[in-house]
C-alpha cells in the first residue's frame, strides 16, 4: 500500500477521533494532540501530492495547535515555578 494512502486515512481517523474527544472535552489535551497529528499527516500527504492548498492549510493549523499547547503549558509551568 502506498504511503500517501496510509497517511491520509490515518490522518482522517485522527481528526475524527480528535473531534469526537472535543465534543466531550474531558480528554484535553489528547484531542488537541490528535488534531495536531492529523493535520501534520495531511500536510505530509500534501507534500507527497504537491498539493499546496493542503500544505498551507494543515501547516498553519498545526502551528496554531502548537502555539496553543505551548501557551497553555508554558503559562501553567510559569505559575507553578
Amino acid at each position: 500500500m502506498k504511503l500517501d494512502i496510509v497517511l491520509k486515512w490515518l490522518a482522517t481517523g485522527m481528526l475524527i477521533a480528535g473531534a469526537a474527544l472535543t465534543s466531550g472535552s474531558w480528554l484535553y489535551p489528547i484531542n488537541v494532540v490528535l488534531f495536531l497529528l492529523g493535520n501534520l499527516f495531511w500536510a505530509w500527504v500534501g507534500f507527497i501530492w504537491k498539493e499546496y492548498s493542503l500544505i498551507v492549510l494543515n501547516v498553519v493549523i498545526t502551528i496554531i495547535y502548537v502555539i496553543g499547547l505551548t501557551i497553555k503549558y508554558w503559562s501553567a509551568y510559569a505559575t507553578n515555578s
